[in-house]
Order: structure tokens, then sequence, then C-alpha cells
């Protein structure tokens, strides 16, 4: 198994990997040419990466997706990308109700604040677990591994590649967000060291988010 940065081929791979392993998010409920393109653009933009992890026949088995400054990273695909995002959801937004989780959705990432140190937002939050800290901007935005490769460690080794970009980009921290009911993906974090944060609403669903501490690398010419 390899896992390297997504390229032009691998989008349309991960889309799909999105819709069929994240099942209870809103995204998924979207077309694949709209996860594929948002995809894309996460990929394009500085201080944001997307992971593919390959199998022996090239074919995408997992990925991972990571922004440095959520709210920089959602203003920048909102300025690159919004036409054909738009394009491919025009149906559904004959749907009050997409519409409205379409609002939210971009209310979480356009109301983050650009600081790695972030006072974390009141609108949408229920009682927090830790209120004498607030919520680093850094953010692992989804996960996802093809059944034929769980329990084989590929989640794991996402996540350690997406750990090393941010620890290459200065970050010392950064949070994940997960349904607080979803047992697969609380285990998962838990054992990937992730410490439960606080919980909140979205989408009218009650949400856990984890918080982890990493090491920033250190420059040659910066170490004692």
């Amino acid at each position: 198994m390899n896992i390297t940065k997504a390229s032009k081929k691998h989008f349309k791979s991960a889309a799909r990997l999105h819709a069929a392993s994240i099942t209870t998010g809103f995204l998924s409920t979207l077309p694949l040419p709209f996860l594929a393109t948002l995809y894309k653009s996460i990929a394009r933009c500085k201080g944001s990466t997307v992971l593919v992890a390959l199998d022996e026949n090239n074919n995408v088995c997992g990925f991972v997706a990571g922004a440095v400054s959520v709210g920089s990273m959602y203003k920048k695909v909102f300025l690159r990308s919004a036409i054909p995002l738009i394009w491919y959801i025009l149906p559904h937004l004959l749907s009050i109700t997409t519409v409205r989780k379409l609002i939210e959705t971009a209310w979480y990432g356009f109301a983050k604040k650009k600081s790695k140190n972030e006072q974390a937002d009141n609108t949408n939050s229920g009682p927090s677990l830790v209120t004498s800290h607030s919520s680093p901007s850094s953010e692992l935005l989804s996960i996802a591994v093809d059944s034929s490769q769980r329990g084989k460690g590929t989640g794991k080794k996402l996540i350690t590649e997406l750990e090393l970009f941010f620890r290459q980009n200065g970050v010392s921290s950064y949070k994940v967000v997960t349904f607080s009911k979803d047992n697969i993906s609380n285990t998962f974090y838990a054992r990937c060291g992730f410490t439960l944060h606080k919980q909140f609403l979205h989408h009218g669903n009650l949400m856990n988010e984890y918080l982890k501490k990493i090491d920033v690398l250190v420059a040659e010419g910066d170490r004692c």
C-alpha cells in the first residue's frame, strides 16, 4: 500500500469512497461530481491537503483530507469553485431541508477564525466538556477506508501522513468532528490518540469534537 497526494485521477474515486463510507454525513447525500470537485478544490488550496491510499493495483482504497485553517480553506474553495459546485447541486436546491443544511455547513466553515487558537463558536455549540481551552483551526476534515482494507492499519497510516503535513506547516494541535453515536469512529479516534474536547449540535445531531496534540517539525537551522 502506498500513500500519496491525491491527483486529478483520484478525486472521483475519493468521492465514491466518501459516499459509500461516510453514510451519516450530509455531504454524502450530494452528487458524486460535487464531492469530486470539492476534494479537488481542497487539494489545490495552500494549507490544505487530500491524501490517498493506493492498493497493489493503484486503486484508491482510502483517503484523508485536512486543512491548517478551516475558515481560510472554505473561503478559497468558494472563490475558486463556487460555480461548478452550485451547478452540480442545482436540483437539490429545490429542497428547503437541503438548502438549510448547506447554509449550516457553510456557516460551520466561514464562522471559523483564522487563528490557530480560535475561540469556539457558540452559535451551534452544546455544553462544552472543556471550557478553559478553545478549539484549534486545523482540522481533519474527512477520512474513509474501503471495507476491504479495514482492520489493516490503513486509517492510522493516513492519519500519520496527515500529521506529517500538519507538522510541516507548524500545526501543534488539530481537531476532528464525528457523530456522538458513531461508535466505530469514536473508538478509532480514541485509539489514534485523540481526546474528547467538547460536544455541539450540527444539523440537529450531537457531535463529538476531538483534539490531538502533535510535535511541530523544527528546521535544522533552528535546532540548539
